[in-house]
């Protein structure tokens, strides 16, 4: 009669089957346990959970009928007050949007910002480049590039919209500093008057008149001559500190919602995230089975003659706490385990290649005849490849997600899906990217004019900004001598 095939049974073979570098099989019994609760890939804080904040309601204007029920003196930064820190969030878990964004920042930020002068003569504008001692001055002293420039790129690529701290001499007549604020602390006043900033608007701060918590800074208003308007709350305010919105026009009245937001709501973040979550858990879950070794049972008890005497002590000896049997068990398990280590050592490793062993053909009785079986066999399980799994997804998803930040992929690598490595792509890539900055370029400049015009400065009255940027040409167009590295051009 055949013997049953008991769980602990199943246990040990899998523990020899571990000694022939098998290591795991997906079958349909795992397979169903993804649908279970405490099995199936998952991610604790998905997307979804706070995308329901970035959609239409997610920037309110000034008209919005939920800001009725708003008793803060400020406008909802999204539904729940917290656009820009959902916004983090969600950035933080996706590498293409990370990146993606700080290379769009780069890209805007070129090679800095260039002071000089427009030339106008035989009819075409040319920028003459001049250094302007006091701007320069200020420039250092004040630190721009890392307080301003910097984050402001970040901020605008980001947010759309980046806050500016504009810092006033102890006289008033010059502007001394200019430090870009994150988002995540701003909200604006619902009379457009003033900005708070707290770092406690995710713990539920609403009170805007705890002076423990928010710092309220006056908005100057960068609709029409900001100049003027600040030497006038300079003249009649002893506050040397005021807030200039450097804002990206958007449909929304007070804060901007970013265009690319709107691969979130698609779902392409989520495709782009799931499919490394999935294959994490994949790796951590499952099994693969390279090979499986089938040992006759007659081959055990033709080398050991104790060997049916064992077995049959297996069931009826006392079992142990773990349910395996005592000394006999023992006994059977450790002489399997063996004839495995013993196979291993002749045809596992790279020198092992091509070795053979013999393995002893058994007499059995089948009815009334006798036929020949073999002792050992081993055979190869066919591989399922799960690696390449929905890559073609993921790589659409980051396409998407990068489309959708103005990022040219070329730049910087290489979609699996693409054919744009080459030193052309990587070129044009970069050129266009240079070429579409324009219109935040302005944005990122507007703080650096009002400065001008509010300093007016003997001599600089003239000051003009640009970022300088580079263009890549085909080395045709090089010279030798324009080749070093350390060559301006």
């Amino acid at each position: 009669m055949e013997e049953k095939l008991n769980y602990n049974t199943f246990r040990d073979e899998i523990e020899i089957l571990e000694g022939l570098n098998i290591a795991m099989v997906f079958t349909d019994f795992r397979a169903d346990m993804q649908t279970t609760n405490d099995r199936r890939p998952h991610n604790n804080e998905t997307t979804q959970d706070v995308k329901k904040n970035l959609v239409q309601d997610a920037a309110f204007d000034a008209n919005d009928p939920a800001e009725v029920w708003n008793n803060s003196k400020h406008y909802l930064y999204g539904s729940d007050n917290l656009f820009p820190q959902n916004i983090d969030k969600i950035v933080k878990k996706n590498s293409k949007l990370q990146v993606g964004l700080g290379a769009a920042a780069r890209d805007l930020l070129g090679f800095g910002i260039e002071t000089g002068q427009y030339d106008y003569s035989e009819d075409e504008k040319r920028f003459k480049s001049v250094r302007f001692r006091e701007f320069n001055r200020f420039y250092d002293r004040a630190n721009v590039f890392r307080n301003y420039l910097i984050p402001t790129a970040r901020n605008l690529k980001k947010y759309y919209v980046s806050f500016v701290s504009v810092i006033v001499s102890k006289d008033g007549s010059k502007i001394a500093a200019l430090k870009s604020i994150s988002p995540t602390k701003c909200r604006l006043s619902k009379d457009g008057k003033f900005c708070y900033i707290s770092t406690w608007w995710d713990k539920g701060v609403i009170d805007n008149t705890d002076k423990t918590k928010v710092q309220t800074v006056p908005v100057i208003d960068s609709f029409f001559d900001t100049a003027a308007e600040l030497r006038e709350k300079v003249s009649k305010s002893s506050t040397k500190e005021f807030m200039y919105v450097v804002r990206f026009p958007t449909e929304q009245d007070v804060y901007p919602l970013p265009d690319w937001v709107s691969i979130i709501e698609q779902g392409w973040v989520d495709v782009s995230n799931d499919v490394p979550n999935f294959k994490r858990w994949l790796l951590k879950n499952l099994t693969t089975i390279n090979q499986i070794m089938y040992v006759n049972e007659a081959y055990f008890e033709e080398k050991y003659p104790d060997w049916k005497q064992l077995k049959s002590q297996c069931k009826t000896d006392t079992k142990d706490a773990d349910g395996k049997g005592s000394t006999a068990f023992a006994i059977l398990t450790a002489r399997r385990k063996e004839l495995v280590t013993q196979i291993q050592a002749k045809l596992k490793g790279s020198d092992k290649a091509g070795s053979m062993i013999t393995v002893p053909m058994l007499k059995e009785y089948v009815g009334n005849q006798t036929v020949d079986s073999k002792a050992i066999t081993i055979e190869t399980v066919p591989g399922t490849d799960f690696t390449g799994k929905y890559n073609a997804d993921a790589n659409e998803a980051d396409a998407q997600i990068l489309f959708a930040l103005g990022i040219d992929p070329a730049q910087y690598g290489n979609l699996t899906r693409t054919d744009s490595q080459g030193g052309t792509g990587k070129r044009e890539g970069h050129n266009i990217a240079q070429a579409s900055q324009y219109v935040f370029e302005q944005l990122l400049l507007e703080p650096l004019y009002f400065k001008r015009d509010f300093d007016q400065t003997t001599g600089e009255e003239d000051l003009e900004f640009r970022i300088k940027r580079s263009v890549t040409p085909t080395l045709d167009k090089i010279t030798l001598s324009q080749r070093e590295l350390n060559n301006e051009q």
